[in-house]
């Protein structure tokens, strides 16, 4: 468990960013913490050793292979070698967990993705089945299903489980993503039905008709051109195939969100959970981006989690055809 003084400091940063105080501030605050704190999944666990759970190993961490006259590199040699790396990779990693934190989005990437696998997937999968049950009632039966934005797959392959007869791909734009999610669908009963690609919503690497529904839950924030990706949505769907899109609500309760939050369980994304929600989407957004895509209209719209996330459905025209291989 996180220690007491470690959640008082993470409640205290996100008053202060309320309050206007600069990241910079409020990055140096939570560096104050002490080090030999405990801290939840710290240890032997972590990937790549050291301190922290969601730690990357480091490709260059590995003594380099001998070179072709079969002498070793210098200690020194390799030495430089990680010195011209780190500064670049710890200036990425920093400056992914300040957008994160000034703005409630960012690149999900590396160790982030670790962080969201653990702290924020993990947290809500006490709800993903019931989710997932509600989504599937009408679907069984259908060949192919997509989803968008997967992360690290967890309700993908929940889907893949309750759908028997269906091939499910998943995508995203984050490597590490896709990594995780290839590494659980590996222990599903449904692996061998499960497909995991990097790829961009705006440029789907599919043909015209191939999947019978579309499901994206938390990702249409991120999409810089939202018409742009609903297009690709309704292309790759076929004759009357559906499209289930799910957002955060802009306009979520402040009691609402605050019981959602005691449920994360990494420190950054319970600090940056309520700027998620500044950056999301209300209903009537959504609304109008439907109404200007080739799906028009949603046919059906659903309010979930005490109104902090809404739930559209939209469907193209025509009806599903025979079933094919």
């Amino acid at each position: 468990m996180e220690s007491t003084r470690r959640l008082e400091r993470i409640n205290d940063a996100s008053d202060r960013m309320r309050r206007g105080e600069s990241i910079r501030s409020v990055v140096r605050y939570l560096r104050s913490v002490p080090r030999d704190e405990p801290v939840e999944g710290a240890g032997a666990s972590a990937p790549g050793g050291g301190r922290g759970r969601f730690r990357e190993p480091h490709p260059l961490l590995t003594y380099p292979a001998p070179g072709a006259d079969g002498a070793a590199p210098s200690r020194q040699v390799h030495s430089a070698r990680l010195q011209s790396v780190r500064p670049a990779r710890k200036e990425r990693a920093v400056m992914g967990v300040l957008t994160l934190l000034r703005t409630g989005k960012g690149p999900m990437d590396g160790w982030i993705a670790r962080a969201y696998d653990q702290g924020v997937q993990a947290a809500f999968r006490d709800v993903f089945p019931a989710l997932v049950e509600d989504l599937v009632a009408g679907l069984q039966g259908i060949r192919r299903g997509l989803d968008v934005g997967c992360g690290p797959g967890q309700f993908t392959i929940l889907a893949a489980e309750r759908l028997p007869e269906t091939e499910v791909w998943g995508i995203d734009l984050a490597p590490t993503m896709i990594e995780l999610a290839r590494r659980h669908a590996a222990e599903s009963p449904a692996a061998d039905r499960l497909h995991f690609e990097v790829a961009d919503v705006a440029t789907l690497p599919f043909p015209e008709g191939h999947f019978d529904a579309v499901i994206s839950s938390g990702s249409i924030k991120h999409w810089p051109d939202q018409e742009q990706a609903l297009r690709e949505i309704h292309r790759v769907l076929g004759p009357g195939g559906r499209a289930f899109i799910g957002e955060m609500n802009r306009l979520a309760p402040a009691a609402a969100i605050a019981v959602q939050r005691k449920r994360l369980r990494h420190w950054l994304f319970r600090l940056i959970y309520p700027r998620v929600f500044t950056k999301a989407m209300t209903p009537d957004e959504a609304r109008r981006v439907f109404a200007a895509s080739p799906f028009g209209a949603p046919i059906s719209e659903r309010m979930l989690l005490d109104g902090i996330f809404w739930l559209f459905e939209a469907r193209k025209s025509g009806s599903l055809g025979p079933r094919t291989a």
